[in-house]
């Protein structure tokens, strides 16, 4: 598998990296001199999970790429918003929604989809809907 590359367009200088949801790329990012964050997404709404990644990504002192797969993407879209030193974000197999568009809405616009009523199960979490995916 390729490492994931990412440097600052024209200066070729490498920059800190905020991973989001991308399990197994770490090493091969660290192995290239970048510096490697892995965030934990407390899956409890896009909102509140973005604010959370964008909480630590303002902690980080310099330059921050996010990165995110499937769910994430949405996180990290909505996350680069309220975390100014967030300079690039990197989807890989990841939901890019438009504003106001959900992850599911998305998915289930296109044939074949694999996510919505019987693939999923919606659940309740200190009194705010929660969507889990069945095995």
């Amino acid at each position: 598998m390729d490492a994931l590359r990412i440097e600052q367009a024209g200066r070729g200088a490498q920059q800190p990296v905020l991973r989001v949801e991308l399990r197994g790329s770490s090493r091969h990012i660290q192995a290239q001199g970048y510096t490697t964050l892995a965030v934990s997404n407390p899956l409890r709404g896009l909102e509140s999970d973005a604010q959370y990644a964008a909480t630590v990504a303002k902690t980080v002192d310099g330059p921050v790429v996010l990165v995110g797969h499937s769910y994430a993407g949405a996180i990290i879209t909505r996350a680069a918003r309220d975390a100014s030193n967030v300079e690039a974000l990197v989807y890989v197999a990841a939901f890019q929604p438009h504003e106001g568009e959900s992850c599911l809405e998305n998915a289930s616009r296109f044939p074949g989809a694999k996510m919505g009523p019987d693939t999923t199960i919606a659940t309740e979490h200190e009194g705010e809907p929660e969507l889990r995916i069945l095995p």
